[in-house]
């Protein structure tokens, strides 16, 4: 199955910002403080396609979703997804009113959403569907990894950060990238 085009927009632009900011490697492992700089702005950059690339990927899901099934009154794995994660007593029970409380609650949370890491990513993705059992746990904790870099460079001042490597982040995000690689077929193939 391929990917969708979301995910080749995320493989381009982080492929782009690394070209833009990753130096070469430097065998010593000395790098200037401009390099430094730009390593950070690769951190910062990447972990901010990642995040928007989750948000806009599971909302455009749970929104397809809930427009097929406006149209065909069609069982949807996606909604059931969506009104099981929506925690609310329902009082009316119209399965209309039911199934838009839950989208609406479910975006909702996603504009409120402010990273990467294990527990953010599990609310955006088991509400549409994704099975807790098919994502990969020491993914989970390489993402919860990378975002408390992200936290770390993103507030804190440079002079008391730790220096980071390049071919430590490259290689955490070509992991990173591997496994959205298998996470975006399986949400494109959710009904």
């Amino acid at each position: 199955m391929s990917n969708t085009r979301r995910y080749i927009q995320l493989s381009r632009r982080i492929n782009t910002i690394e070209n833009a900011y990753l130096p070469a490697v430097n065998p010593l492992g000395n790098y200037s403080s401009k390099q430094q700089d730009d390593l950070r702005a690769y951190l910062l950059l990447v972990h901010a396609e990642i995040e928007a690339y989750f948000e806009e990927i599971s909302e455009n899901k749970a929104k397809s979703a809930f427009r097929y099934w406006e149209l065909n009154r069609t069982k949807s794995n996606v909604l059931l997804a969506l009104v099981s994660f929506c925690g609310n007593s329902f009082t009316d029970q119209e399965l209309e009113t039911r199934i838009n409380y839950a989208l609406r609650s479910y975006i909702q949370k996603l504009k409120k959403n402010h990273g990467i890491k294990e527990r953010n990513l599990l609310d955006i993705l088991l509400p549409v569907g994704i099975e807790y059992s098919s994502i990969d746990t020491t993914w989970l904790n390489t993402m919860t990894s990378f975002g408390a870099n992200r936290g770390e460079v993103a507030h804190s001042t440079a002079s008391v950060q730790q220096p980071l490597d390049p071919v430590i982040l490259k290689n955490s995000v070509t992991l990173i990238l591997a496994e959205i690689n298998n996470i975006d077929k399986r949400i494109k193939a959710l009904k």
